[in-house]
């Protein structure tokens, strides 16, 4: 499902080149955002059925419903920031999802 929204970006969490990138909040192509959620719960409640199929399907969606109730998702740029203030990313979810969050402790307690 391809859903195109702008949102705010509250943290930078896990940069995968250097740890230094993220304490000083740089951002670069590959790291790891924690988002708002508000924006994709509404695309999502408007299509009847869609949340309780995501449910049914695997525990990994479990991850990502557990996050959206939250009130935030994590995410991954896909281009290159420049001056303009805009990113391009993708939402983690599935196995991204558990793969990012095995590889950083401080994404696991955001979990727990």
């Amino acid at each position: 499902m391809v859903v195109n929204k702008n949102t705010e970006v509250s943290s930078i969490l896990f940069n995968p080149s250097d740890d230094r990138l993220a304490k000083k909040k740089i951002l670069t192509k590959g790291t790891i955002l924690k988002i708002d959620s508000s924006p994709f719960i509404k695309s999502l409640t408007t299509k009847p059925g869609l949340i309780k199929k995501m449910v049914i399907n695997s525990y990994n969606n479990y991850l990502l419903l557990k996050l959206i109730n939250r009130g935030y998702l994590l995410a991954k740029i896909t281009s290159r920031p420049g001056q303009s203030g805009n990113l391009r990313g993708v939402i983690l979810e599935d196995k991204e999802l558990i793969l990012t969050i095995n590889k950083n402790k401080k994404l696991k307690k955001l979990l727990l």
